[in-house]
């Protein structure tokens, strides 16, 4: 999909970063950012060991991680700052802790999670074309229109593999 991107300015400008290591740096994968505010940003494959021992401010996820472990050692990376965790995904057949997150979220009374929302037919920074192009795409899939074109978790069981199997249903909290 690379011949769809735009070129954008960085999102940390230039004039803020003190130094970068990088892991590979030819296509642009860094492992470490220090910026010159004082404040740095690791990076963290999903699919490696998670990161243990260090205390972190906040954590962003990108998609579903499919380590059962990543999720609570992040966690507790957090503890002792007071941090947040960002998870921001599709809610596609990954693993069910992004569910269950997303379930303690809907849950009354608790004030820890919080749910956001939002489909990608509102995503005001799309082109109408090119959601029109997604919504006819996944027209004739309903498992693949409900989770990336409605946001929505479409889950009917978990086989003994832990992996998800996605089928439309509707859910209910109650």
């Amino acid at each position: 999909h690379k011949k769809d991107w735009k070129p954008n300015e960085p999102l940390i400008p230039q004039r803020l970063i003190e130094r970068i290591s990088w892991i590979k740096k030819s296509r642009g994968i860094p492992k470490y950012v220090k910026l010159k505010t004082g404040w740095s940003i690791r990076f963290f494959s999903g699919k490696a060991s998670p990161p243990k021992g260090l205390a972190a401010d906040g954590a962003l996820f990108d998609e579903e991680i499919e380590k059962q472990d990543f999720y609570a050692e992040i966690s507790a990376r957090l503890i002792s700052k007071n941090g947040r965790l960002i998870w921001d995904a599709t809610p596609e057949a990954g693993t069910d802790q992004l569910f269950k997150l997303y379930l303690r979220g809907e849950s009354p009374g608790q004030e820890l999670v919080e749910n956001f929302q939002m489909k990608m037919i509102d995503n005001p920074y799309l082109p109408a074309e090119a959601k029109q192009a997604i919504v006819e795409k996944f027209r004739d899939d309903p498992v693949a229109f409900e989770t990336k074109v409605e946001g929505r978790f479409a889950l009917e069981n978990q086989p003994p593999s832990g992996r998800l199997v996605v089928a439309p249903v509707e859910l209910r909290l109650d």
